[in-house]
């Protein structure tokens, strides 16, 4: 009888923090991944430089077509088509590779989203060539559920408050619905938001003046209320609101040419290899599991029935399907019952009453949006790689680079908590640096604390010295701290270490 024991599962995410944190097993162990991407800026652009001469970074005309009047549609109605954004749909349609982020419309998101366009920005500066500079690409992905949390509500780090951060409740509830179809938000209460914000950043500031820490500050109240309240005018949904914010931040006053995508309106472009990766689920689920046991990784499970949402064409209610042989599944909301799901996959994707789990997704994206590199979050780790693995059915995987962006420079309510850790245990202050210093902060205390421009300035500088994805972003340690060097260090891993 043998003595050896298989080492236990772990998530990747964890296998990552581990790397990130120096240990050399957890570097060694990465190397199966061959397709993940997590060390410095100059592996990111040798392996995009790769993908673009292999000539495998641009989707098909067709689907490029289909983005370029998405893109057109979506800037045109958000004031954001400015002259690069023109000029980028017109890259696009002439064949230029993409770089490619899929995220949420968060409501405020937090400093991790915005951060992207930065990164995306020094790639496009680092991977243009003589024909065409990559297009970058936002996909909103507007098809999850609208009651997730972080869908409608940011939180400011705060460690002037008990629970060490501020919420920003867009709305009190929301039906479980798909994004796309959440209503929009008031302007009252988005007036709210912003005012209490700027009320409780005003209060912090009391309290970092009697610690001693004069920081002047380029807040302009008026700037950031019109930023937030302007992106509410004619529009339908709390996902529009949310891209539109964002999208003026990155296209209006930072000036990028990132295209925004909305997921759900690109989706019926893609009903017929949605269809085909459905029909196929029996063989992908098969290679999943025979993935997580060859890696000894611990992915997401599966669902048990169908690797797709349905969406009630009545209340739009987002549901998954309870079991194979329910023909004509009944929305358990207000009781209509759908369209058989085995009947066409495709008609249903095409009418907007079927969406993918993120798996298909993610096979989904390298089928139909090969790009120069995705571009992801370390949380997204186990299900990225899982997707990875099964794309050897279809085709060669996509690079992927993974990190966890942080803050680029300290604000007012890091310096605040740093200051009072170092007097003694305050758990505020360090509930308030696992939020921020994780690049969970919520963008509407970035606005406070530092001007726009300020913040491009500051990620310009960062890249430029071609930093480690897993490095902390902040380059000057705050000298009030330097009679105890290891503080700022154990204060960036303690938060780096929190679970999701």
């Amino acid at each position: 009888m043998s003595n050896h024991t298989d080492p236990p599962r772990q998530r990747l995410t964890v296998l990552l923090e581990r790397a990130h944190s120096g240990e050399a097993a957890a570097h060694q162990d990465l190397q199966r991944y061959e397709t993940l991407i997590v060390g410095h800026l100059h592996d990111a652009v040798q392996a995009g430089r790769a993908r673009i001469e292999a000539g495998s970074a641009s989707p098909s005309p067709r689907v490029a077509a289909e983005i370029a009047n998405l893109a057109r549609a979506f800037h045109g109605e958000t004031g954001t088509l400015t002259p690069a954004v023109e000029d980028a749909i017109a890259r696009l349609t002439s064949g230029a590779p993409i770089l490619l982020f899929a995220h949420q419309p968060n409501a405020f998101p937090y400093d991790g989203v915005t951060a992207q366009y930065h990164l995306m920005n020094t790639l496009q500066a680092e991977l243009a060539c003589s024909e065409e500079t990559p297009v970058a690409i936002h996909l909103l992905v507007d098809t999850d559920d609208a009651r997730e949390p972080y869908f409608r509500t940011s939180r400011i780090p705060a460690p002037n408050l008990s629970s060490g951060a501020q919420t920003t409740p867009v709305a009190p509830a929301f039906r479980k619905v798909s994004m796309f179809a959440a209503e929009a938000p008031k302007e009252e209460r988005l007036r709210w938001i912003v005012n209490r914000s700027i009320q409780n950043y005003r209060q912090l500031q009391v309290l970092a003046r009697s610690m001693g820490i004069n920081r002047e500050t380029d807040l302009d109240v008026q700037e950031v209320t019109a930023l937030c309240l302007d992106a509410i005018t004619g529009t339908p949904s709390t996902s529009k609101y949310n891209a539109r914010l964002i999208s003026t931040l990155a296209n209006i006053i930072w000036g990028y040419d990132t295209l925004f995508i909305p997921y759900s309106e690109l989706l019926p472009y893609f009903a017929d290899s949605i269809s085909a990766l459905l029909d196929d689920e029996p063989m992908i689920r098969s290679d999943y599991n025979r993935y997580a046991n060859e890696t000894g990784s611990l992915p997401p499970p599966l669902p048990p029935h169908g690797m797709f949402w349905l969406i009630c064409s009545n209340c739009q209610r987002r549901y998954p399907p309870l079991s194979v042989q329910d023909a004509k599944p009944a929305c358990p909301d207000c009781g209509v019952r759908g369209p058989d799901p085995r009947a066409s996959i495709k008609n249903l994707v095409e009418d907007k009453c079927l969406t993918p789990r993120v798996l298909i997704d993610d096979i989904l994206f390298t089928i139909e949006l090969p790009a120069v590199l995705a571009i992801s979050y370390i949380g997204s780790a186990d299900h990225i790689a899982a997707a990875g693995a099964l794309n050897a059915r279809y085709l060669t995987s996509q690079p992927h680079l993974l990190w966890r962006p942080r803050p680029v420079r300290f604000s007012l309510a890091e310096l605040t908590a740093i200051r009072r850790l170092g007097k003694g245990d305050n758990p505020p202050s360090l509930r308030c640096l696992q939020l921020s210093l994780t690049g969970r902060g919520s963008l509407l205390y970035s606005l406070l604390d530092s001007a726009a421009n300020s913040t491009r300035e500051s990620w310009a500088r960062h890249w430029a010295r071609n930093p480690s994805f897993s490095g902390i972003c902040i380059s000057t340690k705050p000298t009030y701290i330097s009679a105890d060097e290891s503080l700022f260090t154990r204060l960036v891993g303690a938060a780096a270490n929190v679970e999701r």
